[in-house]
């Protein structure tokens, strides 16, 4: 897999992307913010909080991958 550096994070991408980690279990957590802006603005904080609780269980899941 090919892993995106922090200077080349987010190149190549629509302006406005969330820009891509390398990660696919991030990247797929962070494909909820997709479209965000044309939803109602009410909905906004359940998408956040959908999003931010998955990043923290891929955030357990990478961790637990790295256990030696």
């Amino acid at each position: 897999m090919e892993k995106i550096l922090p200077e080349d994070a987010g190149q190549g991408q629509a302006p406005g992307a969330p820009p891509r980690t390398g990660e696919p279990l991030v990247d797929g957590a962070l494909s909820a913010l997709d479209g965000l802006a044309d939803r109602p603005l009410g909905e906004h904080a359940a998408v956040f909080e959908q999003v931010h609780q998955r990043l923290r269980e891929v955030l357990g899941e990478l961790g637990a991958g790295q256990e030696t």
